[in-house]
């Protein structure tokens, strides 16, 4: 089983508007599905049964890991995707996961907390965020296992 985090970014809205990252996480996981699209880092590495964390980009609630969960199904079909809902404005999806065992973090995990602690993460280096760029990134057990070991979680069924 490998671990991956999910890159989560504020998106616009077909009136214009920007939906921050928290509500289209929100709605990807309550939705239990996740789109991929054909830049997106990784998406040929990750197999049935891994595991995400989800991470939000940017401000005003983003730069913290806030979900996990389980990969239970990988598809090509992506014209039943419905993810983050017919509002958004995106790219067309090259692929989807169905996701499982959805958790949410009671509190959501900093990473400006830990960062300097995370392998994936380049040290002294001030544009750090720069590797969490391309949606998705594959992390060690080393890291995976720092971030569960901050977490408490809700089960979301």
């Amino acid at each position: 089983m490998k671990t991956f985090i999910l890159v989560v970014s504020r998106a616009q809205n077909l009136e214009g508007k920007w939906v921050p990252a928290i509500e289209i996480a929100k709605r990807r996981l309550k939705a239990k599905e996740w789109a991929f699209f054909s830049n997106t880092r990784c998406r040929k590495k990750i197999s049935i049964n891994d595991e995400i964390i989800v991470y939000l980009s940017g401000a005003p609630n983003g730069m913290a890991f806030v979900a996990k969960a389980k990969i239970s199904t990988i598809s090509d079909n992506v014209k039943t995707y419905i993810g983050e809902g017919l509002d958004i404005l995106t790219d067309i999806p090259t692929s989807k996961i169905e996701l499982e065992s959805i958790e949410w973090f009671d509190t959501p995990i900093p990473i400006h907390s830990i960062k300097d602690n995370l392998e994936f993460i380049p040290k002294n280096n001030p544009k750090w965020g720069c590797v969490l760029q391309g949606g998705a990134r594959e992390i060690s057990k080393l890291d995976r296992d720092l971030i569960m070991s901050l977490i408490t979680t809700t089960i979301e069924n």
